[in-house]
């Protein structure tokens, strides 16, 4: 579901930002970004997991 709303944040970034190639350029680092700390959550433990998790969500929320 996280996963799913990531896409989504990135699919709406990259309509916004198709003109702006300095904008798209960010926004394929931030999915980057985003991809390499997923990576590194799921191999935390499972209460770790939750409260990154959310710690996500909530950035992801400010976001958009």
């Amino acid at each position: 579901m996280l996963l799913k709303g990531h896409f989504m944040l990135s699919a709406t970034i990259t309509l916004k930002s198709r003109k702006n190639l300095k904008a798209y350029k960010l926004n394929n680092l931030f999915i980057i970004v985003l991809f390499t700390f997923h990576s590194w959550r799921l191999s935390y433990s499972y209460k770790y997991e939750k409260t990154v998790q959310i710690f996500i969500s909530n950035r992801i929320y400010q976001y958009l």
